[in-house]
């Protein structure tokens, strides 16, 4: 069975459109990627986000409190921020790494 958790992300893009898409996740400290693409990093946020979830499960740490978009929005970290979007994760996988954790 496949599961999913809904993340928001912050997308950053610098004046010239040649630029790259930064990423950033909030609610995955230290979580950040970038694609020259749109497409591109919203893959590589899925891979990140994914990366970081697995390393929270790792290290025994508790995951952080997933909100919606409408709570990061007038957090100042996110001021210059271009614009959010969300990604659907497959955690699937993670219930069996975090079983082995046990």
């Amino acid at each position: 069975m496949t599961n999913y958790v809904r993340l928001p992300i912050a997308l950053y893009r610098g004046a010239d459109l040649n630029s790259e898409y930064d990423v950033t996740i909030p609610d995955l400290p230290n979580c950040s990627t970038s694609g020259e693409t749109l497409e591109r990093a919203l893959e590589n946020a899925k891979e990140a986000a994914l990366l970081r979830m697995e390393e929270i499960i790792f290290c025994g740490r508790t995951f952080p409190e997933l909100l919606p978009i409408e709570e990061h929005l007038d957090n100042p970290d996110y001021e210059n921020c271009s614009s959010w979007a969300e990604i659907d994760v497959d955690i699937s996988g993670l219930k069996k790494l975090r079983a082995g954790k046990n």
